[in-house]
């Protein structure tokens, strides 16, 4: 019996030890617990830091290799509130926009990601805008020259594949004037590490040909969409505009098939068309690019002339404080306390532009090499009338 009653003793005690008992901290009338401080706290913070410093390097990087997207220009723009709401829901804090003149207004993305997503939307409301393409979508163009103009371009494309060259367009060039086709195709390749290796190529379907980088067009691009200068077609969204007539349709859907003298140009309203060079708006818009060409320029030579000015002052300041040098005196001198004040008769003057060449001594050399010079041409002149002599008295013996 009593083994009995140990053994239930024994169960109901463990029961009791199982049980779940409430504890004092949860208890809502208990005492509130002692604050206590995690000495290693402060390592978790050093490590936050650490990742928001990786993720703005990261992102700094990202920046680098992301080249700046180019503007978007929104033409008739009545009302500026919905332009602005959708820019805010497409890229929130992610651009800039500019009121131009004409109802115009320039939308500048700060990344690529934000320009894609803008140009898309606007492009869904079928915004009318123009834009141009993304420096990172643009390919590695070349010029093949030397193979037929019938040549397939699926066979060009297959035989730069088997060399290594990833080929996105091919298109044969024609002459301007007469249309003619010519042995010159244009070639597209995809972006790589080995895409400069093409120019070493000078066969090609058993062809003698060559590889050339495209030549710069000094020529104002003109838009096949809505006949005005600076863009092309191929991002411009803008009414379309006949180049032979004042009517909105396409070139290609005009009546006038035939040459005829009362074309109109929809640029200038001459009776001429809107491709003819020398159109007044045509003329205006080069001298435009002109104008900003040579501002560009400017503003590079006066960076250049600042930052020359600017290395100037530093490299002088680094000279003046160096050019008090104490004399007779050694670094365990100091250091050992022997030396306390030094006396200012101790200091040397270096005068660091010793080394630079006097403008006289530079004139006098000049005109050293100009008399060497004059010397030298008055010897060759005269060894070559000799010369003459010579070779007219051998030529008369061999008539004899």
């Amino acid at each position: 019996m009593e083994n009995n009653k140990r053994k239930v003793d024994g169960s109901f005690a463990n029961e009791e030890n199982q049980r779940k008992q409430t504890k004092i901290d949860d208890y809502w009338l208990a005492k509130p617990m002692v604050p206590t401080y995690n000495p290693f706290a402060p390592l978790t913070i050093v490590e936050e830091i650490q990742d928001k410093d990786k993720e703005q390097e990261k992102e700094k990087e990202k920046e680098k290799t992301d080249p700046k997207p180019p503007p978007i220009f929104v033409h008739n723009v009545q009302e500026i509130t919905p332009l602005t709401a959708l820019l805010e829901t497409e890229a929130k804090d992610a651009y800039t926009y500019k009121t131009l003149r004409n109802f115009t207004v320039k939308i500048q993305a700060q990344n690529s990601d934000s320009f894609r997503r803008i140009h898309k939307a606007l492009k869904d409301k079928k915004t009318e805008m123009h834009s141009y393409q993304l420096k990172s979508d643009k390919g590695f163009r070349v010029v093949l020259k030397g193979l037929h103009h019938s040549t397939c371009g699926e066979d060009i494309k297959n035989a730069l594949q088997v060399l290594g060259h990833h080929v996105i367009r091919i298109n044969n060039k024609r002459c301007r004037q007469t249309k003619k086709p010519l042995p010159l195709f244009d070639i597209e390749l995809a972006v790589s590490s080995s895409n400069h290796q093409i120019y070493s190529v000078n066969r090609l379907l058993n062809c003698v040909v060559e590889i050339e980088p495209p030549r710069p067009n000094k020529e104002i691009i003109q838009c096949t969409r809505c006949q005005r200068f600076g863009h092309s077609k191929a991002y411009c969204l803008r009414e379309t505009r006949c180049v032979k007539c004042l009517e909105s349709h396409w070139t290609s859907e005009c009546p006038r098939k035939n040459k005829d003298q009362n074309v109109r140009c929809v640029n200038c309203n001459g009776y001429h068309p809107a491709n003819y060079r020398g159109c007044e708006a045509h003329l205006r818009a080069k001298a435009q690019r002109r104008s900003d060409l040579r501002g560009r320029v400017r503003e590079a030579i006066r960076e250049g002339r600042e930052s020359r000015a600017q290395n100037f002052n530093v490299g002088k300041s680094v000279n003046n404080s160096a050019s008090a040098i104490r004399g007779g005196v050694t670094y365990a001198n100091v250091t050992s306390g022997e030396i306390g004040t030094i006396p200012s008769d101790t200091h040397v003057n270096v005068n660091l532009s010793q080394n630079r060449q006097n403008p006289a001594d530079s004139n006098s050399d000049m005109s050293e090499l100009r008399s060497m010079m004059r010397t030298l041409t008055e010897q060759m002149t005269s060894m070559l009338s000799i010369m003459n002599t010579l070779v007219n008295l051998m030529g008369q013996k061999n008539q004899k």
